[in-house]
């Protein structure tokens, strides 16, 4: 569990230190904290890389959706059905439209 600590042995026993063992435990004590606070810099500079590309990722998806609405509006531009007159277009809605009853 806590294989570096010479105190590993005694945790978790309901153990009280002597006081010949507490500068010992204090000692382990600084150590797993000063481990800590090492681990909560790299934590930190963890977050800061994660909201960095998080902005990244962000940034190309808007870039990406201009780009796909421009291929869009351009195909639109190619539609066939678009060509076809007015007369015809009107024509075909008409036969689709039932004769009697409701839509369904």
């Amino acid at each position: 569990m806590f294989p570096d600590s010479p105190f590993a042995h005694r945790l978790r026993r309901n153990h009280i230190a002597r006081p010949d063992e507490e500068l010992g435990v204090k000692d382990a004590i600084e150590k797993e904290c000063t481990l800590i606070r090492e681990i909560d810099l790299e934590v930190e500079d963890v977050e800061r890389a994660i909201a960095a590309l998080t902005t990244r990722m962000e940034g190309l998806l808007e870039r990406k959706e201009i780009h796909q609405r421009s291929v869009r509006d351009h195909e639109a531009l190619l539609w066939g059905i678009l060509h076809l007159p007015a007369d015809i277009l009107s024509e075909i809605f008409m036969d689709l439209v039932p004769v009697s009853g409701e839509w369904s």
